[in-house]
Order: C-alpha cells, then sequence, then structure tokens
C-alpha cells in the first residue's frame, strides 16, 4: 500500500499528504547518503570494508604438495590436477586500496528489487523463467533469502549497472551490443571482483586451505565434514541429501558461519563468477601489485571463472585458492554472485 496516498473521505488529508511527503523525502534523502543504510539492504546486501590497503597475500597453492600429503589423492588428482594446474604459481599479490564487498551472495529479492525499480522487467521476467524451472525440474527450493542463481554474465551487469545508478554511483560497466563487457575499473559503482580481490577477501586474513584455518586432507574424516558444515553449504549437507529431503540445493543466505571479515558463503552456497576470463593456464610466477583482467568479458557462463564452490561441490572445490569449477548435470543452477565498490569516497 502507498504509504502517502491521500485519503478521499478526510479533508485534512491534503496538509498530512504534505507532512509524510516532507518526512519521505528527508527519509529518502538519508537512504541515498550511505551504502550501508536500509537502501543497500533493497538493492544489495550490506557491504564490509576487506582491509586490503599495504596488504601483501600469496594467492595460489601448491597442487602438488596438498596431493602428496592425500592419503587418497585418486579424488583430487582426477578432478583437479588432471583438469588443470590453475592454481599454480604461488605468488604475492599487493594492493594499494581497499575495497567494499556484498557480505553475502546477492539475494533473489534484491536483484528483484533492483531490476524492478530500474525498470529492467524483459530481463527480471526471463531470470523469474529460470527460477520457475530451477524448482520445477531441479527441484531446487524457492524463497526470497536464497542466493540469486544468475547463469549469465550480461545479467549481473544489467543488475550492478542499476544498483549504481540506483544509490548515486557511477557505472562500472558498459554493455556491448553483443552483450559482452567492457569494465571501467575507475569507476564508483558496483562490478564483480577480480579473482585477486576475491581470493583475499575469501581467507580472511588466513594462509590455509579454509578461511577457518583448516587444512584440506583426502579422504576428509567424520570430524572433517563437520567442520566444513559449519561454514559451507555443501554436497555433504545439500545434494547428497536429494531432493526429496529438506536442505537440498541453496541455502538462505548467512545460514552459515561468515570468515573473518563478516563474509558468508565465501566457501559453497553457490560459485561466484569473479571479473576475470576463463583460461586453462596457471598464473605467472612474478608478484604483482593490483591486478585486474582488462579483456572484454563474453556473456557465458564458461567464459568466466568462478570462484568458492556450491552445494553440489566436494570439500576440494571449496578451498580459498581453488579456480576450478565444479561442473555437473545441474551446472546452471550452481552459480551466482556478490558486487564490490573499490574507488571509495568513505
Amino acid at each position: 500500500d502507498d504509504p502517502v496516498s491521500p485519503s478521499n473521505e478526510s479533508s485534512s488529508s491534503v496538509e498530512l499528504l504534505s507532512s509524510q511527503n516532507e518526512l519521505l523525502s528527508s527519509s529518502s534523502e538519508e537512504l541515498l547518503s550511505s551504502s550501508s543504510t536500509i537502501v543497500s539492504n533493497i538493492y544489495g546486501p550490506t557491504q564490509q570494508r576487506i582491509p586490503s590497503a599495504g596488504a601483501t597475500f600469496n594467492m595460489g597453492s601448491n597442487l602438488s604438495e596438498i596431493y602428496s600429503a592425500a592419503t587418497d589423492g585418486a579424488l583430487f588428482n582426477s578432478m583437479i590436477i588432471e583438469n588443470g594446474t590453475l592454481e599454480d604459481k604461488v605468488h604475492a599479490v599487493s594492493f594499494t586500496y581497499d575495497f567494499m564487498m556484498d557480505e553475502t551472495e546477492v539475494t533473489r529479492l534484491q536483484f528483484v528489487n533492483t531490476l524492478t525499480a530500474a525498470n529492467q522487467l524483459e530481463a527480471l521476467n526471463t531470470i523469474q523463467i529460470g527460477w520457475t524451472s530451477s524448482h520445477e525440474v531441479a527441484h531446487l527450493p524457492t524463497g526470497d533469502n536464497l542466493p540469486a542463481n544468475i547463469s549469465f554474465p550480461y545479467y549481473i551487469a544489467l543488475y550492478a549497472n542499476a544498483r549504481s545508478t540506483l544509490e548515486g554511483y557511477t557505472p562500472a560497466y558498459t554493455i556491448n551490443e553483443d552483450y559482452s563487457l567492457t569494465t571501467d575499473y575507475s569507476a564508483t559503482g558496483y562490478r564483480l571482483p577480480t579473482e585477486a580481490e576475491w581470493e583475499f577477501a575469501a581467507r580472511g586474513g588466513t594462509t590455509t586451505d579454509f578461511h577457518w584455518a583448516g587444512a584440506f586432507s583426502m579422504p576428509l574424516s567424520e570430524t572433517d565434514s563437520a567442520l566444513i558444515s559449519q561454514y559451507a553449504v555443501w554436497k555433504v549437507n545439500s545434494s547428497d541429501l536429494g531432493y526429496e529431503v529438506e536442505g537440498y540445493g541453496p541455502h538462505e543466505v548467512a545460514s552459515k558461519l561468515p570468515n573473518a571479515y563478516n563474509l558468508y558463503d565465501m566457501s559453497g552456497n553457490l560459485s561466484e563468477f569473479v571479473n576475470a576470463t576463463w583460461d586453462w593456464h596457471e598464473y605467472a610466477p612474478d608478484n604483482v601489485t593490483d591486478p585486474k583482467d582488462t579483456s572484454i568479458l563474453v556473456n557465458s557462463m564458461d567464459a568466466l571463472h568462478k570462484r568458492g564452490g556450491n552445494w553440489m561441490s566436494h570439500a576440494m572445490f571449496l578451498r580459498s585458492s581453488n579456480r576450478t569449477y565444479n561442473f555437473t548435470v545441474y551446472k546452471e543452477y550452481g552459480v551466482g554472485f556478490r558486487l564490490i565498490r573499490a574507488n571509495l569516497s568513505i
């Protein structure tokens, strides 16, 4: 209901409407003045400031070391090493800036609110048809607080630009005629994190395989699996249950414990797109500062790197350094996103 609609029955409604409009105007100005207000919860998650300025961390991992340390490394070898040594080489990454990152993956309700406010109704309808299909075909749950499963980067850019405009920032993406994307890293608005930004944030200051300071081993013990389930929605507490059991599929955001930067679901739930073109090359061994992929991003699910693992993933895909993507029969139902802002005026 419209809280400021005048009543047809009251002669004093004009005065009431005037005072309500003044209050609404004042409230709107306050909301738009800060990215941590209710507005950010309408259009996107609350953001956390990631203390990256002046920080250096070791990005990647030595897969051979993990493999050699495993009691039974056959599965790790076949699914990770034989599919490319994407995490090698370990190299130092430094940052000259802080950035703000979404505390959770963007939810369905936030996605709907933003595209509705931006009048992007045709795109929103397409996405919602996909969500209906995911329920009917893949038996996935429905709900406003589920992470928004988005398979194509174009829709993420559409959302990011709309959210930026609605909150008074300069959009970071140019959407080309073929729906590919060009990124303006100098913009104040929202964009996907770079791989380095994502991994630094996911680690939360740790140097271990998982942000909860766990070490990876195979096979996992029951204690290891129980610990992972406190922090991640993964195959053990989701896809392994079977679709007739509650808990199958993605869970509501922030249903597990966060990392040290108060970021939820950096491991599991949905894999997350990052602002980087997919390739099979391992990292260059050189140390780098503020690395960014400036190539044009193609509008294909398989064209961008995904991070973090998802509700169907083995533990190996939940590691903070993991760059491979766990393809399954339902791969299009396993990917979503969170956004950052890097050029800050706060």
